[in-house]
């Protein structure tokens, strides 16, 4: 079927339908936006969903006329994924596109070996007979696709090897589901291998990978596609994540140590019990974060967005948070002792139960912000806003609040705390309105 023939029926068809495409016959069945290659195995269990090769027809209207297939101003994109959940399918993929092309150039020894990522490289072994019929088939016009797929390049990488390169970029979460098929290695031993081996600095897409318990510690994963990842109990120690999409991973418990999530998209992610201590994070989009429970001890978040992170009962003491967006986090029970939370924006933030001792909030944001039982024994909140917050059972013993703002209302402001605050020099919005009520307690 021709690609101008799918994007025709694309249009005609509901958002239901579906053709499969298997390596002997030409069966349909009923399902989504695709095109399904499969190959022919007798041994395939039917009960198993049948996934392999899929081809999505998408309409863009952003992207540039790039081939005869556009029609009129209407434009699209074609992405390919191959996926599923057994061996046994993923090697049927792999049997149909070598059936297709043995069929077609008369070629009986063309074997995949290997594959890899980017636009996709299938590795084919053979005769040289045979692997030059591939070649020049490609050469000369007569070969320009598979199932429809526009093959982008064939050469020999060596003698009797040749590569076969398809249009599309998907994961290197998906070829190494096909690459253990053909090796019998554990795709998670094959992911593994693939970022301990990333010496070039290479971005990797390795989104949805299984990498729970894996020992990354030190690897290069700077602007790597991690969304969706499981990483839970890894050992990513000192590993560079610089500017890596990791939203919604699952980092439960995982070593993050000494890593670098400088500008890391980590909104969503699941880090409770994670071990970030010293971590480097300037700048990381941590919003609506799970880091309850987290060693963030001496870690550098300076201008994280924390915006709604829970944070209930982390580890935050002496974190550098300067200018961290902290507004309405869960910071209940937290540890922040001598934390530097300078400029710190934690309007209507939990803070009930906080242990603020010896931090620095000069100038901080603590608008609405709820301090119930929150120790605030030697912390510097000079030129802070705390108005409207809630204090009750707050304790600023030695506390420091030049010109930190107040709300007479606020919950908790008892005559008493309000004549101390004022003697330490605390603004508050009634000061000038109504002197009288400052008059000191006649003891």
């Amino acid at each position: 079927m021709s690609q101008e023939k799918v994007i025709k029926q694309e249009l005609q068809s509901s958002s239901e339908s579906k053709q499969s495409v298997e390596g002997d016959n030409n069966s349909t069945a009923q399902g989504n936006e695709s095109t399904i290659i499969q190959g022919d195995d007798n041994n395939i269990d039917n009960s198993q969903e049948n996934i392999h090769v899929i081809v999505n027809v998408v309409k863009n209207e952003s992207i540039k006329k790039t081939s005869d297939i556009c029609q009129k101003d209407e434009e699209y994109e074609i992405g390919y994924v191959i996926s599923g959940k057994a061996k046994r399918k993923d090697k049927t993929t792999l049997k149909a596109i070598e059936k297709h092309l043995r069929e077609i150039l008369n070629a009986a020894s063309l074997t995949i070996y290997d594959i890899d990522e980017g636009s996709v490289k299938f590795f084919f072994n053979g005769t040289q007979e045979d692997l030059e019929k591939l070649e020049n088939a490609f050469k000369s016009g007569v070969l320009k696709d598979i199932f429809d797929i526009p093959i982008e390049d064939v050469k020999f990488v060596e003698d009797n090897k040749l590569a076969l390169t398809i249009a599309g970029d998907i994961s290197y979460t998906d070829i190494a589901k096909l690459k253990s098929s053909l090796t019998g290695v554990d795709k998670k031993e094959i992911l593994v291998q693939k970022i301990r081996s990333n010496r070039d600095g290479k971005v990797l897409n390795i989104a949805k990978a299984d990498l729970s318990g894996a020992n990354l510690s030190g690897a290069n994963l700077s602007g790597a596609n991690l969304s969706g990842a499981n990483l839970s109990g890894a050992n990513l120690n000192g590993a560079n994540l610089n500017g890596a999409d990791l939203n919604g991973a699952d980092l439960n418990g995982a070593g993050l140590s000494g890593a670098n999530l400088s500008g890391a998209y980590l909104s969503g992610a699941y880090l409770r019990r994670a071990d970030l201590r010293r971590a480097y994070l300037i700048n990381p989009n941590l919003s609506e974060a799970n880091l309850s429970e987290a060693n963030l001890s001496f870690a550098y978040l300076s201008d994280a967005d924390l915006r709604r992170a829970n944070l209930s009962e982390a580890d935050l003491s002496d974190a550098n948070l300067r200018r961290a967006n902290l507004s309405e986090a869960n910071l209940s029970d937290a540890n922040l002792r001598r934390a530097y939370l300078i400029l710190a924006q934690l309007g209507g933030a939990d803070l009930s139960g906080a242990n603020l001792s010896e931090a620095d909030l000069i100038n901080a944001n603590l608008r609405r912000a709820d301090l119930i039982l929150a120790k605030l024994g030697g912390a510097d909140l000079s030129g802070a806003n705390l108005s409207e917050a809630d204090l009750r059972g707050a304790s600023f013993e030695n506390s420091i609040v030049i010109n930190a703002k107040f709300s007479n209302n606020s919950l908790g402001i008892t005559r008493e705390l309000k004549q101390e605050l004022i003697k330490k020099g605390a603004i508050f919005e009634d000061y000038l309105e109504d002197p009288l009520i400052l008059t000191p307690i006649k003891k």
